[in-house]
């Protein structure tokens, strides 16, 4: 049996999504001003560290 789905619920979910990069952009930002001789690389890196911990 196919459930319709309503369509908020979709709505809801693309604003989250877009609040989470709109997150991880300012974490990048934040990053790059706490690192200022890091380089592109070592941002990715440290962005994966930050997205990846367990908290």
């Amino acid at each position: 049996m196919i459930r319709e789905q309503d369509p908020a619920v979709e709505v809801r979910l693309l604003q989250a999504l877009a609040m989470m990069e709109s997150g991880i952009r300012l974490k990048r930002v934040s990053l790059r001003e706490q690192h200022p001789r890091a380089s592109e690389a070592e941002l990715d890196e440290l962005l994966d560290r930050w997205l990846a911990r367990d908290e």
